[in-house]
């Protein structure tokens, strides 16, 4: 063992490198590999979301400013503006509870609305 452990460091290349540089310089690569493919990865369940409204159908433009003036503190003029440049970010960062309650709210004046 000791003898193998001497020949890998007194070993050079024709470039003048050493095997242990050479192996410290691929271990880092190596465990990556490793550790890409060595069991179940760890997958991070989203804590944030964003509520988008999609689309509003023109015969249900009140019933959405209402619905919209209802959920968040904006003004009567600042949620007919939200309204009018489809799609926009409704809600940014927020829970999947309340991104869901404000999903159900939107639907029911008939908005098209998606949770990312």
């Amino acid at each position: 063992m000791v003898a193998c452990l001497w020949w890998i460091s007194a070993w050079q290349g024709h470039d003048g490198s050493d095997l242990a540089t050479l192996w410290w310089q691929w271990w880092p690569i190596s465990l990556a590999v490793v550790g890409a493919d060595a069991g179940p990865g760890v997958v991070k369940e989203k804590t944030k979301f964003n509520v988008v409204i999609e689309d509003v159908p023109s015969n249900s433009r009140i019933s959405m400013i209402k619905a919209v003036r209802a959920l968040t503190s904006l003004a009567l003029k600042e949620a007919k503006e939200l309204i009018e440049g489809l799609p926009k970010k409704f809600k940014e960062g927020v829970s999947k509870d309340e991104a869901e309650k404000a999903k159900k709210q939107l639907k029911e004046a008939r908005a098209k609305i998606a949770i990312v």
